[in-house]
């Protein structure tokens, strides 16, 4: 009996040991992932001793917080990026050789600059942090009844000032390259002679139309009219630039840095 309980003695002691020499660890598939500009849940998967304890960081200070245009205060923001949870290994819906995932959801990129943010994951004294990258919208966007059907990221559009015109100021749009959906041949596309209507004009260029015809190579285009048109010089650094046509609904935005005209 005594021999018996020795045994079992050297081997708790033998097994916990091996937990004590155990070295906590935390590894990640990547050091960065890529994900879509567009909304979506996604998992990072994860091999580590045990995950303890997982955090998010952006990687931007305005990513974080807002500021109060009436009293200057800083209000934290509602972030674009949500961890969800851990998927442990005891979950069948993790990845077969990754032992955990962290599944986070992200909201839509909108805007014309990449955004990252910082996933660190602990596993007792050891932590490894990876980066989620988000990339900007692409430039141009066509939707038909609500869906996506053609994107372009490296679409160029250009806003340049009429130097024919002095008073009022006129502008034009060179739509170079343009397609709406996959099939259409690449066409060179301007839009001429646009007024601005904004309030502010030292801030900002706006032009709206209910419709407007545009040219390829001078010619007037009737059979490419387009319906609620709407170009925009946001601080004379963004262009923003929506309309419809054959049935498509088009949103062009593309940072090009301020332009003084």
């Amino acid at each position: 009996m005594k021999k018996i309980l020795m045994m079992c003695v050297v081997a708790l002691a033998i097994a916990s040991c091996a937990k004590i020499t155990d070295t906590p660890e935390v590894k990640f598939e990547k050091s960065s992932y890529t994900i879509s500009a567009a909304e979506g849940k996604y998992v990072i998967p994860v091999n580590s001793t045990g995950v303890d304890e997982v955090s998010l960081e952006y990687d931007d200070y305005s990513d974080r917080w807002e500021v109060d245009n009436a009293t200057g205060d800083l209000i934290p923001k509602e972030g674009w990026i949500e961890l969800l949870r851990v998927i442990n290994h005891y979950d069948t819906r993790a990845l077969a050789s990754w032992r955990s995932g962290i599944e986070i959801e992200v909201e839509e990129n909108e805007g014309y600059f990449e955004r990252k943010a910082y996933i660190t994951v602990r596993s007792f004294m050891a932590s490894k942090r990876v980066a989620v990258i988000q990339p900007a919208r692409d430039a141009l966007i066509v939707k038909r009844g609500g869906a996506v059907v053609y994107t372009d990221s490296e679409a160029k559009w250009r806003f340049v000032p009429n130097l024919a015109t002095v008073t009022p100021a006129q502008f034009d749009l060179f739509m170079d390259g343009t397609r709406f959906v996959e099939q259409m041949p690449l066409l060179d596309m301007e839009v001429t002679g646009m007024v601005n209507q904004h309030a502010k004009p030292e801030l900002h260029f706006l032009y709206e139309a209910a419709a407007v015809v545009p040219s390829i190579k001078g010619n007037p285009m009737p059979n490419y009219t387009l319906t609620n048109f709407r170009c925009e010089m946001e601080s004379w650094a963004v262009l923003k630039v929506s309309f419809e046509c054959m049935g498509c609904k088009v949103n062009y935005m593309k940072y090009l840095g301020y332009q003084k005209y």
